[in-house]
């Protein structure tokens, strides 16, 4: 929680991405993150993997269609 606190003052646009590094080493998983539910222009709902870490940290920026 102090990681967090101290990421949020000091420098709050990498939050996220330490929230995934620290979710990671916790859990002792092979991939954490945070996708954001997005409507596309067509209208398409879609998850957005906006951070990753860990084995699948290199789809940053991917997508999957909501079920």
């Amino acid at each position: 929680m102090q990681t967090l606190a101290r990421q949020m003052t000091g420098a709050p646009e990498t939050l996220m991405q330490t929230l995934a590094d620290i979710a990671l080493s916790l859990c002792q998983a092979g991939t954490a993150g945070v996708s954001l539910l997005e409507t596309t222009s067509d209208g398409e709902e879609i998850f957005r993997w906006n951070v990753l870490a860990g084995t699948l940290a290199h789809h940053v920026g991917g997508s999957a269609p909501v079920p």
